[in-house]
């Protein structure tokens, strides 16, 4: 509510993949859905894509990748919290070649 940022060490955060999403368009196979814990500041997260076909086919060369919206919601010092988020994921498509 008052604003700010904290930037956290990798050794702060734990992240694991919920499920997973298989585009219909690529192939790609994407995370969807994270468990997301920040022990130190007492946060136990649950990150749900707003709609599961997110992937963006786009450029030349072709560039693709899964970005979108999130809803938020969990647990901080066991009280409970929700929000909305941003995620973007690169690097899961690999060489499509043109196929889309």
């Amino acid at each position: 509510p008052r604003g700010g940022a904290r930037h956290l060490k990798r050794s702060e955060l734990q992240v694991q993949a919920a499920g997973a999403w298989k585009s219909p368009h690529t192939g790609a196979e994407y995370p969807a859905g994270w468990e997301v814990a920040i022990p130190g500041a007492g946060y136990q997260l649950t990150l749900t894509p707003t709609l599961a076909d997110q992937e963006i086919r786009a450029g030349v060369p072709k560039l693709i990748y899964w970005e979108g919206a999130v809803r938020v919601k969990g647990r901080k010092n066991g009280a409970p919290v929700t929000g909305r988020g941003f995620v973007e994921l690169t690097g899961y498509a690999g060489d499509m070649g043109g196929r889309f």
